[in-house]
């Protein structure tokens, strides 16, 4: 598996406008639309959402990323530890992260048309390609790529 190789601005700097929470929540319906709620009572548009499931069953992950006012996010993390579902809220404003924007397309194919993509994905010095099942073809790519158009 190659490395990906990331400029400098693509490394988040602690002081920016751009704040990231990450959220241990209960799986619970209605969990998503109270942290929402949180964000929209404010004003604060949400910027970025992920959610996937954490290692304990039962549990997920959620990242958040929004800008605005520190002080004001600050109190939207206290209100957001406070709900009944959080089981806690972190801001990692000022933690040093990698951040990549990147697009993953499946392709369905047949065995020539997987082995061509794959030598197209070795061509180019940044895309990769994954291993899928047979029949299929998964690549990673950058999205501002106007190749990928």
């Amino acid at each position: 598996m190659t490395t990906a190789s990331f400029d400098r601005e693509s490394i988040h700097r602690p002081g920016s406008d751009s704040h990231s929470i990450s959220l241990y929540v209960r799986d619970e319906p209605g969990v998503l639309v109270r942290v929402a709620m949180v964000f929209s009572r404010r004003g604060y548009n949400i910027e970025s959402l992920v959610v996937s499931p954490a290692a304990r069953a039962g549990f997920s992950r959620m990242t958040v990323t929004s800008s605005g006012d520190p002080t004001i996010l600050q109190q939207m993390i206290q209100q957001l530890s406070k709900l009944i579902d959080v089981v806690h809220a972190i801001d990692h404003t000022e933690d040093r992260a990698l951040e990549a924007e990147i697009a993953l397309i499946k392709l369905i194919c047949d065995g020539d048309d997987r082995a061509e993509i794959g030598h197209r994905a070795k061509a180019e010095e940044d895309d990769r390609r994954q291993d899928v099942p047979k029949g299929q073809a998964v690549m990673e790519d950058d999205p501002e790529d106007p190749a990928l158009l």
